[in-house]
Order: C-alpha cells, then sequence, then structure tokens
C-alpha cells in the first residue's frame, strides 16, 4: 500500500504486451508496494511525464525491457505523487 509520505523507487516490466509499473520501497527494491498495468511503453511514458521525470528517466523504456524483464526508472519519488497521478489500485492503460 502507498504511502503519501513515504519515497518509492519505480521499475518497469514487461510480460509479453503487457507492461508494469511498480512502485518498490526505497529501502528495499524487491519490496512491491504499488503496481498498475498499461498497455503499451508509450503509455508508460506518458505516465512518467507527469510523475515529473524528466525526458532521460524514460525514453527508451522499451528498448531496455528488451534487454531485461524489469527496468528501474527515474529517482525515488513521494508516495502521494504516485497517488496524484495513478491512484492507489491497478490501473489500466490511460
Amino acid at each position: 500500500m502507498i504511502q503519501p509520505d513515504n519515497l518509492y523507487g519505480l521499475t518497469v516490466s514487461r510480460n509479453h504486451s503487457e507492461y508494469e509499473l511498480l512502485a518498490t520501497s526505497a529501502g528495499d527494491p524487491c519490496t512491491v508496494c504499488g503496481r498498475w498495468k498499461f498497455e503499451s511503453a508509450e503509455d508508460i511514458a506518458i505516465t512518467l511525464y507527469h510523475l515529473d521525470m524528466s525526458a532521460v528517466d524514460y525514453l527508451g523504456v522499451d528498448r531496455l525491457l528488451n534487454e531485461a524483464s524489469r527496468v528501474q526508472v527515474g529517482h525515488p519519488i513521494r508516495g502521494s505523487m504516485l497517488l496524484e497521478v495513478l491512484g492507489s489500485g491497478p490501473k489500466a492503460s490511460r
């Protein structure tokens, strides 16, 4: 569960044609605290843009996922920002 005052790392994963944005504990990147589903890398890029990530943080996510199943993106982000942009539960593509 996402807490507004905590910091979270962001990881993008892909399983076939479905993408997920995972919010992980800043202290333990293996602990997933939030999960949102997307239909394309473009949808994730748009979402990362809305989370105030710089272009360097989200360009090429799809290319990187061709080489790895999970890719960490961006910088730690406050839970309140995640909740504002993504809400608290799983989302379909935006």
